[in-house]
């Protein structure tokens, strides 16, 4: 079973739902090439990959939320080698507190080129939705990596 294919399966199990904000990413991707917050080696050859928990401004659905990730982000994400591998709309708490209403994962080739693509011009235009969307006050992001085995 693909890294990819389990993380989904957990997830969805969970009843959780993943959606990263771009917005936290550009800032963690400059501290990290930075060296904070990286426990592992951030050289161009590294894959990146950020799950991300996110709440909605009011009145945005979750199918709103994902027309942003899908087909406004996407084209862009893919043009600096990066895509969204899922979003999913949380439908309920299985344990604890927290209740995003949608969750994400990206992944990048390299910190270089998720940086590139924050500078991108073609970006810089879907900022205002993604403000528009999501309430980045109360976002979870989360870089992760594969477990051996997985």
């Amino acid at each position: 079973m693909s890294t990819h294919r389990s993380l989904r399966h957990t997830i969805s199990a969970a009843g959780t739902v993943l959606i990263i904000s771009v917005l936290t990413v550009a800032a963690l991707a400059q501290g990290m090439t930075k060296g904070q917050g990286a426990s592992h080696d951030d050289s161009a050859s590294t894959t990146v990959q950020f799950v991300d928990l996110l709440w909605l401004k009011p009145g945005v659905s979750p199918q709103e939320a994902g027309t942003y990730f899908h087909d406004m982000l996407g084209p862009i994400l893919r043009k600096h080698g990066g895509r969204v591998i899922f979003t999913y709309q949380v439908i309920g708490v299985m344990k604890g507190e927290l209740k995003p209403a949608v969750t994400a994962s990206m992944e990048f080739p390299s910190m270089q080129a998720m940086q590139n693509l924050f500078k991108d011009p073609e970006y810089q235009k879907i900022v205002p939705q993604r403000d528009a969307t999501f309430d980045l006050s109360q976002q979870r992001l989360f870089q992760v990596a594969p477990l051996s085995g997985s």
